[in-house]
């Protein structure tokens, strides 16, 4: 663990394996009473794994952690490490693209999982609660094997049951739940509903608890969102806001602090539903629709289609190649392109 906090993956990566073959020797194994020495390794090297510091093609290696994982969290019995195991077996799953095994593992977890009562020893025993956010990983699942229903009926749980028991300061948590919920509704035409729920759980609920001088991991991708909302409520509702405030958005669109991200920032948002580059490509969109309503000024249009298809293709880039980003790629990247293919 020591070696991972000073971002040593390669002797990080070695001492977990070998921890792992002296646990997993057979007159070691059998001696061990307390199964959750086993609980601290898997999690330690499947971090590795899935920030990319060490290779696994094919995800074969974080496949077969989180089956050992599931193995001996079941030995061990308690339900905070069997649901950990659970989720992190699922999500490996989709991320093969292995969609209906997911859903398998997901509704094993289900049977298990009470939030009222499990949240807090997870957060506290894994900082988060990872099953909790498989529940939003689900609904992309449900939506990519075209089973809209299913994924409707999880998104009101997630909003009606889950988020109530979920710690409202843990803007991590938040936003890994609910980030795939948001994508989904909006793409079912519910933008104020969606626009509702990320301010009220992770915009608002950020800067109440945490003021503008504090930084959370996704917060980068805060005001984009933000934006973008704002911008599609406007278009769906035959609004607009004023001319000076579309400027400042078009200035802030195009600045060149906006739309470069790195492989840390996009690889966990296609997983969740839609990558940052897409999110900007679509602002663009939005305000050109907006600028064609009422404002002439061919040279800023020319600005705002020119980066918007530039953000485009890089976000058809980012989630090409990957069956774990299927949701990403085909209900978010590829639409867009074809709207910008169009005008």
């Amino acid at each position: 663990k020591n070696y991972s906090n000073i971002r040593d993956a390669v002797n990080s990566n070695i001492f977990y394996e070998s921890i792992d073959l002296i646990l997993s020797t057979p007159s070691v194994v059998t001696k061990v009473e307390d199964r959750s020495v086993f609980f601290v390794l898997y999690s330690g090297r499947f971090s590795l794994l899935y920030i990319g510091a060490i290779p696994d093609d094919g995800l074969i290696l974080q496949m077969e952690i989180a089956n050992k994982f599931v193995n001996q969290a079941q030995i061990h019995g308690d339900p905070i490490h069997i649901c950990r195991a659970l989720s992190m077996k699922s999500l490996t799953l989709s991320r093969q693209g292995k969609f209906e095994e997911a859903i398998d593992a997901q509704k094993q977890l289900e049977e298990i999982y009470h939030a009222e009562k499990l949240c807090a020893d997870i957060c506290r025993e894994y900082s988060c609660d990872h099953t909790a956010q498989n529940y939003g990983y689900s609904v992309l699942w449900y939506e990519v094997l075209g089973r809209s229903e299913e994924a409707m009926l999880q998104i009101d749980f997630i909003l009606e049951e889950l988020m109530p028991q979920m710690p409202a300061k843990n803007m991590h948590n938040s936003i890994m739940i609910l980030y795939p919920v948001i994508f989904v509704l909006k793409e079912k035409g519910m933008t104020r509903k969606a626009e509702h729920v990320f301010l009220k759980h992770i915009y608002e609920c950020f800067y109440e608890f945490y003021g503008k001088d504090a930084t959370t991991y996704f917060l980068f991708i805060y005001e984009p969102v933000r934006v973008l909302f704002q911008l599609v409520r406007n278009v769906e509702e035959g609004s607009c806001e004023d001319g000076d405030e579309l400027r400042k958005l078009e200035d802030w669109v195009l600045s060149s602090d906006i739309g470069t991200y790195t492989e840390m920032q996009w690889g966990p948002m296609c997983a969740m539903g839609r990558d940052p580059y897409c999110i900007i490509a679509e602002i663009c969109l939005l305000l050109v629709t907006l600028r064609c309503n009422g404002r002439s000024d061919v040279e800023r249009r020319q600005q705002l289609l020119e980066k918007g298809l530039e953000q485009a293709q890089k976000s058809t880039e980012c989630t090409q190649g990957n069956p774990g980003f299927e949701y990403a790629r085909k209900h978010q990247s590829e639409k867009i392109v074809a709207q910008f293919s169009n005008l």
